[in-house]
């Protein structure tokens, strides 16, 4: 069987979804906005939330009666500005845990190519008290490969090869701007506890928040990297999964932030990315609803009781 699908018009996509039950009171309006967002990034990632599960089938999709093209809409746009909203407060959470971490293994490996040194990081034994037996080398090797690429690869920054240049050296903390969110989370991991103890005790300190135990920050990186890339490939951010299980929610995620970000940034982030974000959602309670469960969040979190 051919499951091929042929290419369709804009108006031959407003009529597959009139067809299915979608009122589109002007065309014109949606004709636009899917000539500026692609149909299958705004149908198919977000019709799920207007299908009509006891009228449909293997063959045939049907939409809840009352949906609308503006519900469609409403829904893609929501979600695209928490994504929007939301990765500008990780970025504020990794550059924080960057720097710190960067600073405790210099402090501790204070000599230019100390990174590249297999001997300035956890001995085995130790790594594998808390990771799969067998990926100790490998990981180590792949960790010193990207770090040695970004100082003596040819596609080196232009700041990477002026200080190289200068000063026959390149230290950690000049190639760390060069360092992407997973080499970073891979670089924690394998690192001794000390200098995890110390990386997690700076982060304390500049967010003026309480204790943060390695275990927390390694969880931190675990939740907040697969959110990060979420939201750097424009994916669907509010029910979006992580973790090996796919059971970490944007509710975890914002969770690991709290601990990242001093309290005046974390309510900016709440207030604004949450619950602003969700607000024009409240004429539809459905929608606000189903969305709100979708994310992990409890009512009170998400309408600011």
């Amino acid at each position: 069987m051919n499951r091929e699908k042929p290419f369709r018009t804009i108006d031959e996509q407003l009529d597959i979804l009139e067809s299915r039950g979608m009122a589109i009171p002007n065309r014109d309006t949606a004709a636009k906005y899917l000539l500026s967002n692609n149909y299958y990034t705004v149908v198919n990632g977000y019709k799920q939330l207007f299908l009509d599960p006891d009228r449909c089938n293997e063959t045939e999709e049907v939409y809840k009666q009352g949906t609308s093209f503006s519900h469609l809409l409403l829904a893609h746009s929501f979600d695209r500005i928490l994504r929007t909203m939301t990765v500008n407060y990780i970025l504020m959470a990794e550059s924080r845990m960057k720097t710190a971490l960067i600073y405790a293994f210099c402090e501790k490996h204070s000599e230019p190519d100390a990174y590249l040194d297999p001997a300035n990081y956890v001995p085995r034994a130790e790594y594998e008290k808390s990771h799969r037996k067998g990926t100790y080398t490998s990981n180590l090797i792949r960790l010193l490969s990207v770090l040695q690429s970004l100082r003596d690869g040819k596609q080196r920054t232009e700041y990477v090869e002026h200080y190289h240049k200068r000063y026959g050296n390149v230290p950690l903390w000049v190639i760390a701007n060069c360092l992407t969110f997973g080499n970073l989370s891979a670089f924690y991991d394998l690192q001794t506890r000390g200098i995890q103890n110390v990386a997690a005790k700076h982060i304390a300190k500049s967010t003026g928040g309480g204790r943060i135990t390695p275990e927390q920050l390694k969880q931190c990186f675990r939740t907040l990297v697969p959110f990060r890339n979420i939201c750097a490939h424009n994916e669907r951010l509010f029910c979006s999964r992580a973790g090996k299980r796919g059971d970490v929610r944007y509710a975890d995620m914002a969770a690991s932030l709290k601990l990242m970000l001093d309290d005046n940034e974390y309510q900016t982030f709440y207030k604004t990315a949450v619950q602003g974000t969700m607000r024009p959602l409240k004429d539809n309670r459905s929608l606000y609803d189903t969305i709100r469960t979708e994310m992990g969040l409890h009512p009170s979190e998400s309408e600011g009781r």
